[in-house]
């Protein structure tokens, strides 16, 4: 329920700012503190690729063929749903052990 300039106040003194690609994301981009981004539609190459201090999780294409689709899906049928039809395939394929085996990563570095 915060606005989202206090969102982006927030997170540029987080140590670790985790999250797909939304503006609290972007508002932190060039900062200086660690970020781990979620992509979903979209590749490193034309998000993340300049950001500062970021590690890219995204689905594997093996699993999930048809990421990097790069469109923005306004409903569902043009989306390729996860196994329990409970969101995107891409970004659920982002496991959660995946994203606490990078923060581990990223805390040894700090």
């Amino acid at each position: 329920t915060w606005p989202i300039r206090r969102i982006i106040a927030f997170a540029q003194i987080c140590d670790i700012v985790i999250g797909p690609d939304t503006g609290p994301m972007w508002g932190v981009a060039f900062e200086d503190n660690a970020k781990i981004m979620l992509l979903s539609h979209a590749s490193e190459e034309n998000i993340t690729k300049h950001w500062k201090n970021t590690v890219t999780l995204h689905a594997d294409p093996v699993r999930v063929p048809c990421w990097p689709c790069h469109q923005l899906h306004d409903e569902t049928k043009t989306c390729t749903p996860n196994k329990d039809m409970t969101g995107s395939a891409c970004i659920t394929d982002i496991s959660v052990q995946k994203i606490i085996d990078t923060v581990s990563n990223i805390w040894q570095s700090l």
